[in-house]
């Protein structure tokens, strides 16, 4: 079994310039491979071809996948001159050739419309003229000849290229004249409205946002023509109404509310503007903090002396990574600096070194969440209140628990 993998448009064959008169009709051939099958379109002077039955368009498949699409144009008139051109496309890629039809006579220069340019960006507009020859191509707007800045270009073949545009001094009437050396001549005008895309001011969330806070940003369009739509994402879906609400309290602007702040609102969030000139983005990271929380613990009620006592500090929920500490009666137990548990079990014993009311215990850490006092032989200077103190780098809680010590309890043989 065949297996056929993508490949992008290939031009295998294109048509060439002709120069001709009037009245016959002119064939425009190209061929292309690809897979999948490239599709053809057709411009002429970047616009669709005239809808008439003069033009006929084609495109079949050949045996061998070659794809060939042709426009044949009968008898052929002036206005039918000016640059061809044919673009093969997939889903891999596009590729494209032009050419142009040059057909004797008088200088046409076909209807163009209304341009739509972005500010600052660049526009291109090319003047479609038909006729041949032409002896000159030039643009003006308000009566000058352009270029009249450096931000202008006007090349030889009619293309108006407007660098940088700006919304204050582009937009207006630009009018195309070409004209033969006998000095006939045809002219078309243009109207180019400048639109301005969005701009977002830039945002980013507090950076020690805890677990259960309200979170509030507001993403603010201030620049770009109405009307400007904006909507929020999170990691590039859009919001689950139950995690955060959105309020706009005009059109330049939409508020991100977190009624309560949870690790499930961990992610980037994106504020995304859009107007009829551009679509634009801004994205922040939220990472949501929380504080250690200890399980409830106790000792066994009424203890006697000489038994066995053990009890667990246990952190169940929390970002990492923490301190544990403990504490008798206000007092730590242990003597040198608190340090962060890791991983392995490490276990500190308590003897001689202590006060008497800590000796004989041992703290030891299972893993970095939990800290255990175990007591082998409970005497009455044990009694008290024990508190497990954790920390990390949002907050520090403690919880407290008590030991009561009972008389001595005697073992019989």
């Amino acid at each position: 079994m065949l297996c056929y993998t993508d490949a992008s448009p290939q031009l295998v064959y294109k048509f060439i310039e002709q120069t001709i008169q009037p009245g016959p009709s002119v064939s425009l051939k190209c061929i292309a491979t690809g897979n999948p099958t490239p599709h053809f379109t057709w411009t002429l002077d970047g616009f669709p071809l005239p809808q008439n039955d003069r033009f006929m368009i084609g495109q079949y498949v050949t045996v061998h996948g070659d794809v060939i699409s042709h426009v044949n144009i009968s008898t052929v008139r002036v206005e039918d001159g000016g640059e061809y051109r044919c673009t093969a496309g997939n889903r891999v890629a596009k590729i494209h050739h032009a050419a142009r039809l040059n057909i004797y006579g008088l200088p046409h220069v076909r209807p163009m419309g209304s341009y739509a340019a972005v500010a600052g960006e660049t526009t291109v507009i090319k003047c479609p003229v038909a006729g041949f020859p032409i002896a000159s191509i030039t643009w003006e707007k308000d009566g000058q000849v352009l270029p009249t800045s450096r931000r202008q270009e006007v090349s030889s073949n009619g293309t108006l290229v407007l660098h940088n545009v700006d919304s204050s001094t582009d937009r207006g009437s630009y009018t195309c004249t070409a004209k033969n050396k006998q000095g006939h001549y045809d002219s078309q005008t243009v109207q180019i409205e400048v639109k301005v895309p969005p701009k977002i001011e830039p945002f980013k969330f507090p950076e020690n946002i805890q677990s259960g806070t309200r979170v509030h940003v507001t993403c603010v369009v201030s620049e770009g023509d109405g009307p400007v739509k904006i909507t929020w994402l999170k990691d590039g879906r859009a919001l689950d109404p139950k995690e955060a609400t959105t309020r706009r309290t005009d059109e330049y602007d939409l508020a991100l509310k977190i009624q309560s702040a949870s690790p499930v609102h961990d992610g980037n969030y994106t504020c995304v503007a859009s107007n009829d000139a551009a679509k634009v983005y801004h994205t922040a990271s939220l990472l949501v903090h929380v504080p250690p929380s200890i399980a409830p613990f106790s000792f066994n009620k009424d203890l006697s002396e000489g038994v066995r006592a053990q009890v667990a500090c246990v952190i169940e929920k929390g970002d990492p990574p923490f301190t544990i500490i403990w504490s008798k009666d206000g007092e730590p137990i242990a003597t040198s600096s608190p340090s962060n548990f890791g991983s392995a079990s490490s276990t500190v014993t308590h003897k001689n070194n202590l006060p008497n009311n800590v000796a004989g215990l041992r703290v030891t850490s299972m893993d970095v969440h939990s800290s255990t006092i175990s007591i082998d032989r409970v005497t009455a200077a044990h009694a008290g209140n024990y508190t497990c103190i954790a920390r990390n780098s949002v907050a520090e809680v403690a919880s407290t628990a008590q030991l009561v010590v009972r008389g001595k309890v005697n073992f019989t043989e």
